[in-house]
């Protein structure tokens, strides 16, 4: 299988993760050492390293929107890169539907996320 493949591979397995709030199948996607640069809160987001900061953040992300559904428009590669643009509708709690659109670029190395960078139209 080509890197491009596997970029991709990975990337719609994150995804699926996202959607079915599944910590431990996004755990085992990333290293240790992973490092996500998160969207929120403008303009410049907050950074989480390390995989017990990340499990924390997807947790308590969840918790925050149990409705959340992610929906991928269109995902690529450039080998050790992954670029997904997506979007999704939700009601927070207590809140009214929040609709985003965005892009989430992940980093790969031997076959596991390392770094996320994720990005929100707004």
């Amino acid at each position: 299988m080509s890197r491009v493949e596997s970029a991709i591979r990975i990337g719609l397995k994150y995804n699926e993760a996202i959607n079915k709030h599944n910590l431990e199948a996004l755990s085992e996607l990333i290293t240790v050492d992973c490092i996500l640069e998160s969207s929120g809160p403008p303009p410049m987001g907050t950074t989480f390293s390390g995989k017990p900061e990340l499990t924390k953040f997807w947790q308590n992300y969840f918790e925050a929107s149990p409705g959340v559904r992610i929906e991928l428009e269109d995902i690529s590669s450039l080998g050790f890169k992954c670029i997904m643009r997506w979007h999704y509708d939700f009601p927070e709690k207590g809140e009214e539907s929040v609709n985003l659109r965005g892009v989430d670029i992940l980093e790969l190395k031997q076959g596991l996320i390392c770094k996320i960078w994720s990005y929100v139209k707004g």
